[in-house]
């Protein structure tokens, strides 16, 4: 855990970012700031030199400050898998409310909970998002997250016309966490215990979380991936970095794919 964590300060917005940082010059990764929430500075990472006509991919964690397993879970993939990074284009957020994270709440400094007002232009944080998004199109978007009444994984997955990567991804994380065995979660009726797989469709679903809204334009393939917060802080940051591993290689996998019968 120690080198796991060596700061022990995962609620430490500054250290994260420090963190970011370095891991960033090591990956070839541009930091911006893009924007400000309650007094934080607002980073995303970009891709400095993806290859040409590479998958685009966009990576997300910290939008409810009391998950620090997201934050930490997407950094360690980065510093693990610098050789992936080298394969798309990717847009990263590596924690998109620092207020809530370092007051280790849910919500934002005025209470509003970012992943149901996720389309609101009114808050400036969202705003910037936003405008740095706009025009963009994702082939694959993850937004890493966990449930205190988690009972192991789970997923939400977004994925019109295809067959369901969730599967794959859980069993991938398998050794390290097992799926959530409940089949209605929040009040729905899941696909498979461990994932609720779904097209979209506009008018049914509400504007607010964060995946919704990229599905609706900016997204082909999203993803809500849930650990459970119960479980030990070490292993929910390695199902999670598992996770955007395993799913990063089925969309390069499906892009060749594609290619073959070019």
């Amino acid at each position: 855990m120690k080198k796991q964590l060596p700061d022990h300060r995962t609620h430490h917005y500054p250290t994260l970012i420090r963190r970011w940082r370095q891991g960033a010059r090591q990956a070839g990764l541009k930091i911006i700031r893009y924007g400000e929430q309650d007094g934080f500075p607002l980073y995303a990472l970009q891709s400095g030199r993806p290859p040409p006509d590479s998958p685009k991919i966009y990576l997300s964690a910290g939008i409810h400050g009391d998950e620090p397993a997201g934050p930490e879970g997407l950094l360690s993939w980065v510093l693990k898998h610098p050789e992936t990074l080298k394969k798309a284009d990717f847009l990263i957020f590596p924690c998109l409310n620092p207020w809530g994270l370092t007051w280790n709440i849910r919500t934002d400094a005025s209470g509003i909970d970012l992943n149901r007002q996720f389309h609101d232009l009114q808050r400036p944080a969202l705003r910037a998002l936003h405008q740095l998004i706009a025009g963009k199109h994702f082939d694959l978007a993850l937004a890493l997250h966990e449930d205190y009444d988690g009972q192991g994984i789970y997923i939400y997955e977004l994925n019109a016309g295809a067959e369901p990567w969730s599967p794959d991804l859980l069993e991938a994380a398998a050794a390290v966490l097992p799926h959530d065995p409940r089949r209605t979660i929040d009040g729905r009726r899941f696909t498979q215990p461990g994932y609720l797989h779904r097209d979209v469709k506009t008018r049914r679903f509400p504007d607010g979380p964060e995946t919704i809204f990229l599905a609706k334009g900016n997204a082909d393939a999203c993803f809500t991936i849930e650990t459970p917060s119960e479980f030990s802080l070490d292993r929910r940051i390695r199902a999670h970095r598992i996770i955007i591993q395993a799913a990063i290689k089925r969309l390069l996998r499906v892009k060749a794919d594609q290619l073959s019968f070019v």
